[in-house]
């Protein structure tokens, strides 16, 4: 598919190409004996490329009416985002979500940091220049 092609052009290709595979392995799948290999192997292409075919003829289809809708949609997408986020809340309801997650270290209960004979006391107040103090404040 080149940049050029639009969607519903690749499909539009797509089905022909299919289209004539599945009728020439019918023609084929016609000469063999029924029960033959050969007439199996026809008849499993045959409905391969039939089955292939009807799905980009109904993508194709979608692609031409959604091409013809783009002018109804909307440039903005906040609004569809907004309305997807109020769904998702809608649709959780009440339900717990878990918050103060951490992903690098679990904060498990019981669980406190205890120094090494040797090693600094753990300080009351970090350890930072007095610049960041703000960024080390524990609420």
């Amino acid at each position: 598919m080149t940049k050029e092609m639009s969607v519903s052009e690749f499909h539009k290709l797509s089905h022909a190409e299919h289209h004539k595979l599945a009728t020439a392995h019918k023609l084929m799948m016609d000469e063999h004996e029924g029960g033959s290999p050969a007439h199996g192997f026809h008849k499993t292409a045959h409905e391969a490329h039939t089955a292939i075919s009807a799905f980009h003829k109904n993508a194709m289809e979608k692609a031409v009416t959604d091409e013809l809708n783009k002018a109804d949609r909307p440039g903005d997408i906040t609004a569809t985002v907004e309305n997807a986020v109020a769904a998702y809340f809608a649709k959780i309801g009440a339900t717990l979500i878990p918050t103060l997650v951490s992903a690098v270290t679990p904060n498990r209960p019981g669980i406190i940091a205890v120094p090494r004979a040797g090693a600094q006391a753990i300080p009351e107040r970090p350890n930072v220049p007095e610049e960041f103090l703000k960024l080390a404040e524990v609420e």
